[in-house]
């Protein structure tokens, strides 16, 4: 992708979003930090985005029952080489929520997000490095991460180690850091869309039959997608995208 252009795509997606209720907020941190984020691209082609509003998913097959969604954020990790290939491609979804009770109310969060695998940055970098234990695929789905752990590290997190539970049984969901799903790589165009339409189908369709938008996404798609599809036809490079797990 040309060092120029990701801002102005962003920008043109910005403009987009102000159209439509849903996106609105979308659109205008977009506007906001649009001086930053040209900046940051023309210093380091790098951009970084800190708690960009998303619209919030719909309100079905919610867990835990009768529960609400309040917001959404998405926060970007994302540069590119000299050649416009992602060296590092982060994208953490944030959702808060609550479950309003008699007397009180739970604060909910739920996380997850396409991350880059850190070891596989440092070794092209020229650091010295050790695989992990489970195979990390280059680009990867997975969920929880940091905020995660920030979030399940506040008091009265409940279930914790510390949570007077009194006496009897309790059930409760346990996640662990698996699956690490190999995902296809995401600039911040591609994965603010990818995000909207799991979100809310309805408001991500209504954005395609724009014609305006359809070019930012199709540009996007053909600058990323395209050459990564004709890349994986090499053995090396689907080894570098897919790490220990391929053997052809």
């Amino acid at each position: 992708m040309k060092t120029t252009a990701l801002p102005a795509m962003l920008a043109s997606l910005a403009k987009e979003f102000r159209r439509h209720d849903g996106t609105k907020e979308t659109g205008y941190y977009l506007n906001n930090n649009a001086g930053k984020l040209q900046f940051m691209w023309r210093k380091s082609q790098a951009i970084e985005c800190r708690r960009l509003p998303l619209p919030k998913p719909r309100e079905q097959a919610l867990f835990p029952k009768k529960c609400e969604i309040e917001s959404c954020f998405l926060n970007i990790d994302y540069g590119v080489d000299e050649a416009g290939r992602p060296t590092k491609a982060a994208f953490q979804v944030e959702l808060q929520g609550a479950l309003y009770c008699e007397t009180s109310a739970i604060e909910l969060q739920d996380h997850w997000r396409i991350d880059t695998d850190v070891s596989a940055i440092e070794s092209k970098a020229g650091l010295t490095v050790t695989e992990g234990r489970e195979p990390h695929p280059y680009f990867h789905f997975q969920r929880g991460g940091h905020a995660q752990d920030r979030f399940a590290e506040k008091p009265l997190f409940v279930p914790s180690a510390e949570t007077d539970l009194g006496d009897g049984d309790w059930k409760a969901l346990m996640q662990y850091p698996g699956p690490r799903i190999p995902s296809l790589p995401f600039d911040p165009i591609l994965a603010i869309d990818f995000c909207i339409g799991q979100n809310d189908g309805p408001l991500w369709r209504s954005l395609h039959r724009s014609p305006e938008y359809r070019v930012v996404i199709r540009e996007a798609q053909n600058a990323l997608w395209l050459p990564f599809f004709e890349a994986l036809r090499e053995a090396a490079f689907r080894r570098e995208w897919l790490g220990p797990l391929i053997l052809v």
